[in-house]
């Protein structure tokens, strides 16, 4: 029965999407918003059940993106992340203090763990400096990099290729880390990102996400355009 209630709910949401022209393997918090008042309003279920449906597909994503089947999206059911009502503008991400950056990489220069404070350094610089998506940093293998022409070919938003140059202080960090000639650089997952930034950020006393990493580097951009 349990099975069969599960199947039921990932067709639900399937059909639901099939209707409204959504694509099922690129789903945004809005989309999740308008599906969880879309089954709260119809009436036909009650809360429980109401809460189940959403758990359930909270669990396939949140599986689905561990895994690797579903790559540089976050989870739209996870309960943590804000579900915005459809039409709402969406507020831009204040931009990270480059003060913050350094305090942040001061701690990781720290670390008693001195590996694990090269890589969270490294990770650091990766986001504030090209400015790149936690997904694209997190699948990045040694393969798409050229640290003697201090260059990388990343995945970017919409499965395009990007060629980067990469800071003197990002070469010298990979090279400290670098174990082997292929597979993952940082061997994170997309919610480790996520989590790196937010303690590190914390032993500063900032709140700090990778969105706001990005932010930064249109500012700087925009800054160097103005000077």
């Amino acid at each position: 029965h349990t099975l069969r209630a599960y199947r039921e709910d990932l067709s639900m949401w399937l059909g639901f999407c099939a209707s409204n022209g959504l694509d099922p393997t690129r789903p945004t918090p809005t989309h999740a918003a308008v599906y969880r008042e879309f089954i709260r309003k119809g009436g036909v279920a009650a809360p429980m059940t109401v809460a189940r449906r959403l758990a359930v597909l909270s669990s396939f994503y949140g599986y689905a993106i561990a895994t690797g089947r579903l790559r540089n999206i976050i989870n739209p059911f996870d309960r943590r992340v804000t579900l915005r009502d459809a039409g709402e503008p969406r507020k831009p991400h204040p931009a990270v203090a480059r003060t913050v950056v350094q305090k942040m990489l001061a701690v990781c220069r720290q670390d008693p763990d001195r590996r694990l404070g090269v890589r969270d350094e490294t990770l650091i610089l990766f986001l504030y400096g090209p400015g790149l998506r936690c997904g694209s940093v997190a699948a990045l293998a040694w393969e798409q990099l050229d640290l003697t022409a201090a260059t990388a070919r990343v995945g970017v938003k919409g499965g395009k290729l990007q060629d980067l140059f990469l800071p003197t202080r990002v070469v010298a960090g990979l090279k400290a880390l670098r174990p082997c000639k292929t597979g993952s650089v940082f061997n994170l997952k997309y919610r480790d990102v996520w989590q790196i930034i937010h303690d590190r950020g914390r032993a500063v006393g900032a709140h700090v996400s990778p969105h706001q990493f990005r932010a930064a580097f249109g500012t700087r951009g925009y800054d160097l355009i103005e000077a």
